[in-house]
């Protein structure tokens, strides 16, 4: 009888393995269905899409079009846009990253980013940064720029070494603004006048190269034979100074979200299992990648 009850155990047990192998536990779902698994009936998060563009205004121009959800850009630069451009667009977020610009220069020519940052450091002086920075950006806190990377007196200018003897050749995607846009066939914006005042102080005329793709500029900058400096609002990082030099930062930015307000979305959560674009090689596409994805 002992031996009878425990096979008829052992059946019970076997039977029971043979029924979770074939239905599984819990809530998951059945092979090849569409629905996300599950466990203890716990949802999977749906992973977010992120779109590179070339440029922003490539990838505004697809948020316009319901291509993606939303963007993540520069803070300044989206305050901008949504003013004056894509206006059915709002900032439904700002991601406080604390970045600061700067413009790239070879890490093989130190003597031009010196001569740089005693430029700058001059034009705050004379009074001359100022009201170009409150004519671009009214009511934000004018940066310093002299710290302790400004040399403390005029450096030797005929030690610079550019490309072209006399010239401060600029590489430059030109689709920023306020930063570096293009007016017709002339570069304009805050980092174009500003370059215009340094390469004054520098003795230096300032030549622009055809709009560059933003993501080559930091590589060809570190090259040292296309162009002298690179000015496309770079955050300046650590990952970017294993590449080049940055000059002393002339603007405090962070990173906002603009979807279109007929989305109704009210913050970056809204976003998650969606498509969301950036531009390609910015921080606004690292963002999204370690916080969204």
């Amino acid at each position: 009888m002992l031996r009878v009850k425990k096979g008829l155990a052992l059946l019970m047990v076997l039977v029971l393995a043979m029924s979770l192998s074939l239905f599984g536990c819990g809530t998951s779902a059945p092979s090849g269905s569409d629905e996300p698994s599950t466990t203890d009936d716990q949802p999977v998060a749906a992973k977010t899409e992120l779109v590179e563009f070339p440029a922003t205004s490539e990838a505004l121009a697809a948020l316009e079009a319901g291509n993606v959800e939303a963007v993540v850009f520069d803070e300044p630069v989206a305050v901008e846009q949504v003013a004056n451009t894509y206006t059915d667009a709002e900032i439904i977020e700002v991601i406080p990253t604390g970045e600061q610009y700067g413009f790239a220069v070879s890490k093989d020519n130190p003597e031009l980013t010196a001569a740089v940052n005693w430029a700058l450091g001059d034009i705050e002086k004379d009074g001359s940064f100022a009201p170009i920075f409150e004519k671009y950006f009214p009511g934000v806190s004018v940066p310093k720029l002299t710290t302790s990377a400004t040399p403390a007196s005029k450096p030797d200018l005929t030690a610079i070494k550019t490309v072209t003897a006399g010239t401060l050749t600029v590489g430059s995607d030109c689709d920023y603004p306020p930063f570096i846009y293009m007016e017709g066939e002339t570069p304009a914006g805050f980092e174009y006048e500003i370059l215009q005042l340094v390469g004054e102080k520098l003795g230096l005329k300032i030549e622009y190269l055809a709009p560059q793709a933003f993501d080559s500029i930091l590589a060809s900058v570190s090259a040292g034979t296309k162009m002298d400096i690179g000015v496309s609002s770079f955050t300046i990082n650590d990952v970017r100074l294993e590449t080049v030099d940055f000059c002393v930062p002339y603007f405090d930015s962070n990173q906002a979200v603009v979807a279109l307000k007929s989305k109704g979305y009210t913050s970056v959560e809204d976003l998650r299992g969606k498509k969301v674009a950036a531009q390609s090689g910015t921080t606004g596409a690292d963002w999204v990648r370690e916080n969204l994805m």
